[in-house]
């Protein structure tokens, strides 16, 4: 089970056992917004924060992979079994990114007057 913190904490829990397998610490500066996990790869979890920040963690490994920052208030995150992520924001934009290339959103969907409060696919 995947944990966020308004601390900025990432938290994945045991539900057999109710103890904490991994704790990744003040790895967002402000609200952590979203989690998700990858559908194709379990050992790969995405977060998205109030920070302006998209995190992807190598689960296994316990450590920060690729870090993504935005010039938008991320409010939710979603990924499809195509590696794409999807980024709601304060604003109303939704970011489109490629897992493998997380450089530039391959798409910017506008249309939304307020904040995206959850994307899916």
């Amino acid at each position: 089970l995947g944990l966020a913190t308004d601390e900025g904490h990432v938290v994945l829990r045991d539900i057999t056992t109710n103890k904490d397998k991994v704790f990744f610490e003040n790895v967002h500066a402000s609200p952590v917004s979203d989690i998700a996990f990858s559908l194709i790869n379990r050992d790969v979890m995405l977060t998205s924060g109030y920070d302006k920040i998209m995190h992807v963690y190598d689960v296994r490994l316990q450590n920060v992979i690729s870090t993504t920052r935005t010039s938008y208030t991320l409010t939710s995150l979603a990924i499809n079994p195509d590696n794409q992520v999807a980024l709601g924001t304060k604003n109303g934009l939704v970011l489109i990114y490629d897992l493998r290339d997380l450089t530039n959103p391959f798409k910017v969907l506008k249309g939304h007057e307020e904040e995206v409060r959850k994307v899916a696919f």
